[in-house]
């Protein structure tokens, strides 16, 4: 991890793939590799060391949640969800498989399946601006404009600096017939 954190992935693989030499039961080292790869932009070796380690680990809430990063990074929105989905099964204050769920349901094109993933994530952490963002989406992709412009008043309300929500927001009131002026 140390590795990845301080951006040298080549550095990171390289550990990993050694640990995996010494114990290929070890889901934690398959995980390992997996980030690195992905860090290091192989993205399908990525998912099949993602995949190894959820086999390995199927009780290990974030190790199933890494798999759903990996997933969703190489473009697999399904099986992306469906690692969040196990993830957020066993661990259901886990706010982060909540919030992915929603974002890869919305990559795979089924933002109406989104919003309750979503709204599960803002129970268990109400401040999340990209959740809030993330339901925009949701409620954009599904044609409801009103509630787009709920929830991205609740993201500027929370970033009020950040000049690419309120343009969201503005365009969301505009297609909504809300005001939005702030």
């Amino acid at each position: 991890q140390r590795h990845l954190d301080d951006r040298r992935p080549e550095e990171a693989e390289a550990e990993c793939r050694r640990a995996v030499a010494l114990d290929s039961t070890h889901s934690r080292a398959h995980l390992g590799l997996s980030l690195a790869l992905v860090a290091k932009g192989d993205l399908k070796g990525g998912v099949r060391e993602g995949e190894r380690a959820a086999a390995l680990a199927p009780g290990d809430a974030a190790v199933q949640m890494h798999f759903g990063r990996a997933c969703q990074a190489a473009g697999q929105f399904d099986i992306a969800a469906e690692a969040y989905r196990a993830a957020a099964r066993l661990d259901t204050t886990l706010e982060g498989a909540w919030r992915n769920l929603g974002a890869a349901l919305i990559d795979a094109g089924r933002p109406t399946e989104a919003v309750a993933p979503l709204q599960r994530a803002l129970s268990l952490k109400h401040d999340a601006v990209d959740t809030h963002a993330n339901l925009a989406l949701a409620y954009m992709n599904q044609g409801d404009y009103a509630s787009t412009a709920r929830a991205y008043a609740q993201a500027v309300a929370l970033r009020p600096d950040d000049a690419r929500l309120h343009l969201r927001f503005g365009y969301a009131c505009a297609l909504s017939g809300l005001p939005g002026s702030r």
